[in-house]
């Protein structure tokens, strides 16, 4: 089986801001040097986002439910990445984003 190492992180796309100024967030899939991305269908205001932790700022009800979504999309790419290699897939970042 071939080594490989993924990674997932979130992004807030801030230069795709929407009229009402909130952002996109953007699911980034790593797999070794292979990177897939996809919109996670959440917006959030710039000042509201913290990068360093990848998560929303704040204990309102909006930034708990975005956040535990965002814990839910990693958690499935890393449970889809786990019946791909169990199939005997060769892992990679488009393979895994196309089967969440």
């Amino acid at each position: 089986m071939e080594k490989h190492c993924t990674s997932v992180y979130f992004v807030l796309k801030k230069s795709r801001k929407d009229k009402n100024g909130l952002s996109p967030i953007v699911t980034y899939i790593n797999v070794n040097t292979e990177r897939a991305s996809y919109y996670t269908g959440k917006k959030i205001k710039a000042s509201d986002w913290d990068a360093e932790k990848q998560l929303v700022k704040g204990k309102s009800e909006d930034a708990k439910l975005i956040n535990e979504y965002l814990y839910q999309l990693r958690n499935k790419v890393f449970q889809k990445e786990i019946e791909l290699m169990e199939k005997g897939f060769m892992i990679t970042a488009n393979l895994i984003k196309g089967s969440c």
